[in-house]
């Protein structure tokens, strides 16, 4: 649960605590991040071990069975906040998408970091495809032949910045949809472009 107090959002997650400011630009050295309010923050789940959202795309365990059909965005990586995190990680192979956010926040506070993300995701390019699940409970996306990993909106929470025109924004509303991830931007929006053409 957050509090508000003299300017200061306090969340409490188990027994860390985190201060964000919540004063533009988040007093920090990052003035030309566009992340600025944080008045909303979502923390990323506590559930998931971190260590293979941060792997290579892995071929899912077979075989796999059709659970839903998603909305799904493409996405790609934030290079030095992955290392940042494959780095924060390495002595602690249990720790989970929350405990990375917490240690991302604190970068990005200090300014060691120049945003709080791991992934960007393009908000206004999506399909809709099948959410399958393989033998070992991991969720995969299907996409021309080619399994990609099905990364949560959800659970992911504000460990993903959102892009709109080349800008990135804050958006609040639906958190239901997931994405694949792409190894760059050029990569994800080439092929979104590819697609579109045939």
């Amino acid at each position: 649960m957050a509090n508000l107090k003299d300017g200061l959002r306090t969340d409490v997650v188990d027994d860390q605590t985190i201060d964000l400011d919540l004063h533009p630009p988040f007093q920090s050295d990052n003035s030309q991040s566009p992340l600025r309010d944080f008045s909303n923050l979502r923390l990323a789940t506590q559930d998931q071990k971190a260590k293979c959202w941060l792997e290579e795309n892995q071929p899912p365990a077979l075989p796999t069975r059709k659970i839903a059909i998603v909305e799904v965005y493409d996405g790609w990586v934030c290079p030095e906040m992955v290392n940042f995190a494959k780095e924060d990680i390495a002595g602690n192979p249990e720790a989970s998408l929350r405990d990375v956010h917490l240690a991302l926040l604190h970068g990005y506070k200090d300014a060691q970091l120049p945003v709080p993300y791991l992934w960007l995701v393009q908000l206004y390019r999506k399909r809709i495809r099948g959410l399958h699940r393989d033998a070992n409970n991991q969720q995969f996306i299907r996409l021309d032949k080619k399994w990609f990993l099905a990364y949560s909106l959800q659970e992911m929470a504000d460990l993903v910045g959102w892009v709109a025109l080349h800008q990135a924004v804050q958006v609040e509303g639906n958190y239901n949809g997931y994405f694949i991830r792409w190894e760059n931007e050029d990569l994800a929006k080439n092929y979104y472009h590819y697609r579109k053409l045939r």
